[in-house]
């Protein structure tokens, strides 16, 4: 919500994402696994409806603002038990997809009177290796400890991009260009606790840690296209929606969560679970705008786990996570001043075979 109260909502498109491995205890002490899973999911999309005066004819102009970055993992893992405590070590392949879309003004309108605005359409790919670890120890029967960590990861990305702007300039120009740019997952970690009352309830914690401070940065674009670059309008952001075309504000600070849950197991083959979890927010109020609205996260779950023919487990899960209310000053941000808030609903379905 802005300052003179005028509303837009961000729309998401229903989204999917998964996990898979296999894992094989080849003796009482070791064992390895194979996994794949998401490791980061941020997907942001606006409608935006624009008006200008044509040859003194009022023409309404949508377009949809995009900003998705997706990392799918696929992880070799290998853990080994020394005395009580359990260890893992992984080398992950991480496989990096990201989307950007918004607007450009075309600074030659008022002369050449045609279009005063066209759609920019960003794609790259980028593939890393990163590392972790972790371990597992029983303080007692009743409280186990346990804590993993993650190598950042550095990606150098390639893609397209593509746009019609310049043929308001000259018809020779084509309307792709090759790209390229760099983004960086943090390092993070965390620490958890279990502990089990009796064989029907247990309790868990945990609190985790993510280091953007030193990985954030704007995200900046390269063109391959020497024709692109040199008619390009500056570097400085676009007078409609406030990026340019070399540069997208993403300034992340060091984020903590924490979370508590509770397990109740009225029969071996049953049990539910009900958690509470909260996420500090990212942003910093001056990388806010309509492609970086994230805020903090105040997350409430539930699920249940049962049991089928002792082979078969299905773990069903549904999450609520309600994004608090964060203030942007003009001061802080003289582009996208407001209010920015959010609200998530995450079910899931977990499935294990055992052989």
């Amino acid at each position: 919500r802005k300052e003179n109260d005028d509303l837009y909502r961000s729309h998401y498109i229903n989204d999917f994402g998964g996990a898979a491995g296999l894992y094989w205890n080849f003796s009482p002490k070791a064992g390895i696994a194979t996994l794949y899973n998401r490791a980061n999911d941020y997907s942001v999309r606006w409608p935006l409806a624009l008006i200008f005066n044509v040859n003194n004819i009022d023409r309404l102009y949508g377009f949809e603002l995009i900003f998705e970055t997706r990392t799918d993992v696929i992880s070799q893992l290998f853990a080994f038990k020394v005395k009580n405590t359990t260890f893992g070590l992984s080398v992950s392949l991480y496989d990096l997809n990201q989307h950007f879309a918004f607007p450009v003004f075309n600074k030659d309108y008022p002369v050449n009177k045609k279009n005063p605005v066209y759609p920019l359409d960003l794609k790259l790919n980028g593939k890393a290796f990163g590392f972790s670890g972790g371990f597992m120890l029983p303080l007692s029967p009743s409280i186990h400890v346990g804590g993993a960590v993650r190598s950042s990861v550095d990606f150098d990305t390639n893609g397209t991009a593509k746009t019609n702007y310049f043929l308001a300039i000259t018809d020779s120009l084509q309307i792709k260009s090759n790209i390229k740019s760099t983004f960086k997952l943090p390092m993070s970690g965390g620490l958890g606790l279990l502990y089990r009352f009796n064989e029907q309830l247990n309790f868990n914690c945990d609190f985790s840690v993510e280091l953007w401070q030193n990985a954030s940065s704007d995200i900046n674009f390269d063109y391959s296209n020497s024709s692109w670059v040199s008619r390009m309008n500056g570097e400085t952001p676009d007078s409609i929606v406030g990026f340019s075309w070399t540069e997208i504000p993403f300034i992340y600070k060091n984020i903590f969560s924490a979370g508590v849950g509770i397990e109740y197991i009225p029969y071996d083959n049953l049990a539910f679970r009900f958690g509470y979890r909260y996420q500090t927010n990212p942003n910093e109020k001056k990388a806010y705008s309509f492609l970086v609205p994230a805020v903090g996260q105040h997350i409430l779950s539930s699920g249940i786990r049962f049991i089928i023919y002792e082979k078969y487990l299905i773990d069903l899960g549904l999450a609520y996570a309600i994004g608090p209310k964060v203030r942007v000053d003009e001061n802080d941000n003289i582009r996208f001043p407001g209010s920015y808030k959010a609200a998530t609903l995450l079910p899931s379905v977990n499935i294990r075979y055992t052989f």
